[in-house]
């Protein structure tokens, strides 16, 4: 009996504290992820027109269409984002191009961008040409750069170009005439260019003074009262192309003209001169195959002003001719834009050597 009460008292106390357990709910860890701030931008060239046409220039010139994106998670301010448009040769060297322009520059919709969105594309034209000529049918890369500036600070800065090669070429038919021979016929007066004693240097540059060919340091006599032709023994252009360059192309001296620098150094007698009475210059311009130019196969442009002593005046120290350094410089800086080596607007100045880094 006592065995059965001691049992039923166990089991009663033992339902007790079995009531008095409470079960606690299991609440699941949460794990918060922070959402990573990403900033970052990228630019892809979708098309390019070649838009080089004789209404517009004969440098090229190509309408790039583009896309920006905003790759990363953050807005960014529309305003801020740059771009610019470059060429590249193919050792590396690059050729500035018309300008830096934004995403409120040039382009297709007139709205302004003010804010992109994460994942917002934007679609633009810009017309890109370059700031010195480039060479036709010889390849080059243009490169468009977004965030040019370095304004943004972005997860990435390695993917803010695209490339894509362009080759110039022009629908000007005078660019395939090229200058392959020039000559200047000097007509000495009363004094003559002494032989020895003096030189005397040739530069024939374009309108724009870049030099093309030259005779440095002709030394022979040109005897008083006589006309003489001198021939350049250089040309320099670079190579490649060398006169084959758009630079030289007879549709460039056209819009440009010519220019020749005549810079005559007494060298041993201080009191030397010489006096040159007239100038002429004849240009030659073929095609590559050697085919003359139908209009300006041969084209002699008169310097009829080009009269003046160089080297020593009266007044001068005839001990130093440091100031008888003296050049006669021919130009056809007048005439017409079309054409400024149609004989019209020749002129000629007498100056001081120190006077043509001005020019």
């Amino acid at each position: 009996m006592k065995k059965t009460f001691f049992l039923l008292l166990f089991i009663v106390s033992a339902m007790a504290i079995q009531a008095q357990i409470k079960t606690i709910p299991q609440v699941p860890n949460k794990t918060v992820v922070a959402m990573l701030k990403v900033t970052d931008l990228t630019v892809t060239i979708d098309q390019i027109d070649d838009v080089n046409s004789p209404s517009l220039s004969i440098s090229p010139r190509y309408d790039v269409h583009y896309t920006v994106t905003n790759s990363g998670t953050e807005d960014i301010a529309g305003l801020d984002i740059g771009l610019r448009a470059d060429f590249y040769k193919s050792d590396g060297s690059f050729i500035i191009g018309n300008s830096n322009f934004g995403l409120a520059g040039p382009i297709v919709e007139q709205n302004e961008v003010r804010v992109m969105k994460p994942g917002a594309a934007v679609h633009r034209i810009v017309q890109v040409y370059p700031q010195q000529p480039l060479y036709f049918n010889v390849a080059y890369k243009l490169v468009i750069k977004v965030d040019f500036q370095g304004k943004i600070a972005e997860a990435n800065e390695n993917n803010n170009t695209a490339e894509r090669s362009v080759t110039p070429h022009s629908d000007y038919p005078e660019t395939d005439y090229f200058l392959t021979g020039v000559t200047f016929s000097i007509q000495t007066g009363n004094d003559n260019k002494e032989a020895k004693n003096s030189s005397v240097d040739f530069n024939f540059r374009t309108g724009r003074g870049t030099m093309t060919y030259r005779y440095l340091g002709y030394s022979d006599e040109i005897k008083a009262n006589s006309t003489v032709t001198i021939t350049p023994n250089q040309c320099v252009i670079p190579s490649p192309p060398g006169p084959y360059s758009y630079e030289n192309s007879l549709q460039y001296y056209k819009q440009n003209g010519i220019r020749l620098d005549i810079i005559y150094d007494n060298v041993i007698f201080k009191t030397d001169a010489w006096k040159v009475n007239a100038v002429s210059v004849t240009l030659q311009f073929t095609t590559r195959n050697g085919t003359l130019s139908p209009s300006y196969g041969k084209k002699t442009i008169n310097f009829p002003g080009a009269s003046g002593i160089l080297g020593y005046r009266f007044g001068d120290d005839a001990l130093n001719n440091k100031y008888q350094n003296r050049v006669l410089v021919l130009r056809t800086s007048g005439g017409n834009y079309v054409d400024k080596i149609s004989g019209a607007g020749a002129t000629s100045q007498f100056m001081n050597v120190d006077v043509l880094a001005n020019l």
